[in-house]
């Protein structure tokens, strides 16, 4: 055994005991990840892959296990990795209970990280893009891409969505989009769409132009040429003075849990990375380009407006 491997025992034997003491499960937990991160940055991918071996292989996994967002997103009951009902989980609105003490400090432990702070932060700040977007619109038409249960829109009246003349909804998700159609039920703007992002880049998607048009999660799974490419898609589908919003994780330590323990990889991008999505975008045709953060730091926002048609014309 390396000395790598005899230290991250070590260390996940101490996370393991720590979670029969709620006044050390924190802190074991966290010197656990901040391990797991360094060790992320140092190895190559091969021995990487090793390291999330071995930490499944150890009796803290089924304790971890037993905890919903750590099972949900290493389960992947729809197939992938951070689902709605995952995204539920963290925000909230679907609550874990009937937890065992262990699970629970788990729980505790991940629901007070700073990417799933993040994630709650990335919603509210497109809820109030939405109400903004509201008010300085008339009858504005918005679009989300890979919608997921759109709990950001949920955090307006359905009163005052109506304002909207449509506000579409795609998503490949079946499920995803049943549950919007459920929980949005009395907003009459709502148009639901099942859609591949393949389709959409493929210009096989009749979407019509939009104010608004956002992606909080999808662009964390995209490689770089097709995060440009239908980032490049999206934005010729604004009218004049529309705006594109697009999120996506930055390097986060929490990475490292998510990988060892959950199987789930994202792509993280630095704030320049980010601004490079917008690579394939006719410039001459952006009113505006910038980058933005929600305040845990650990979301990063690629904001684009188009040149409104008064400034066409002058």
């Amino acid at each position: 055994m390396t000395q790598h491997n005899i230290h991250l025992t070590k260390l996940l034997d101490q996370a393991l005991a720590g979670l029969r003491d709620e006044t050390t499960a924190h802190n074991r937990l966290e010197t656990l990840c901040e391990h797991l991160y360094r060790l992320r940055a140092e190895l190559s991918p091969r021995q990487w892959k090793s390291i999330g071996a071995l930490c499944r292989a150890h009796p803290i996994f089924p304790v971890l296990l037993s905890e919903p967002i750590t099972s949900r997103g290493f389960v992947k009951p729809r197939g992938y990795a951070g689902d709605a009902k995952l995204m539920d989980l963290i925000y909230s609105v679907q609550p874990a209970s009937g937890l065992r003490r262990e699970s629970r400090l788990v729980h505790s432990f991940l629901k007070n990280r700073p990417s799933t702070q993040g994630a709650r932060a990335r919603k509210l700040k497109l809820a109030t893009l939405l109400n903004r977007t509201l008010d300085e619109v008339e009858s504005p038409e918005i679009l989300s891409v890979a919608c997921g249960h759109m709990r950001e829109s949920q955090l307006l009246a359905p009163s005052r969505l109506n304002r909207a003349k449509r506000f579409v909804a795609l998503d490949q998700d079946e499920q995803s989009l049943q549950e919007v159609s459920r929980s949005m039920s009395e907003c009459s703007a709502l148009s639901i769409l099942p859609g591949s992002i393949r389709r959409l880049i493929a210009g096989r998607e009749e979407l019509g132009e939009f104010d608004l048009i956002y992606s909080l999660g999808l662009y964390d799974y995209l490689e770089q040429p097709v995060a440009a490419r239908l980032t490049q898609v999206l934005f010729d589908s604004l009218k004049p003075g529309g705006r594109l919003v697009i999120a996506n994780f930055l390097p986060v330590q929490d990475s490292a849990y998510m990988e060892t323990f959950m199987e789930w990889d994202l792509i993280y991008r630095t704030p320049e990375e980010i601004l490079e999505m917008a690579s394939e975008v006719h410039m001459t045709e952006v009113g505006e380009k910038r980058y933005t953060e929600e305040h845990s730091g650990t979301i990063g926002f690629l904001e684009l407006s188009k040149v409104s048609a008064m400034s066409v014309a002058a």
